[in-house]
């Protein structure tokens, strides 16, 4: 069994690690080269500092979540809500709820 050839080898009969893909784009040279135009220039799109660095976006956008704990993400503008916005929200939803009650009960 599995257990006991990795008790006679290694002592444990804990799994051993699989030796696995080895990383390539993910190197602490690579996150080196990433941190510091990220740093520089924080507002310019995850896509172009891929583009000027050699690497894939996908791999940009891995090594920055998992490595450097940033969360890149497309700034959006929205219009502001006021006052009179929550209570037109507010209005509307009552008139579905009854709309849909007097569809239920009629």
């Amino acid at each position: 069994m599995l257990w006991i050839s990795n008790l006679q080898a290694t002592g444990s009969t804990l799994k051993r690690k699989s030796p696995g893909r080895p990383r390539t784009v993910r190197t602490p040279e690579n996150v080196k080269a990433v941190r510091a135009p990220i740093q520089q220039s924080p507002k310019r799109s995850a896509r172009k500092h891929a583009m000027a660095l050699g690497i894939s976006s996908r791999s940009l956008r891995r090594i920055l979540h998992a490595d450097l704990n940033l969360h890149p993400y497309k700034m959006m503008l929205a219009q502001e809500l006021s006052e009179r916005d929550h209570a037109n929200r507010r209005a509307i939803s009552v008139e579905i709820v009854e709309q849909i009650l007097l569809q239920l009960f009629f």
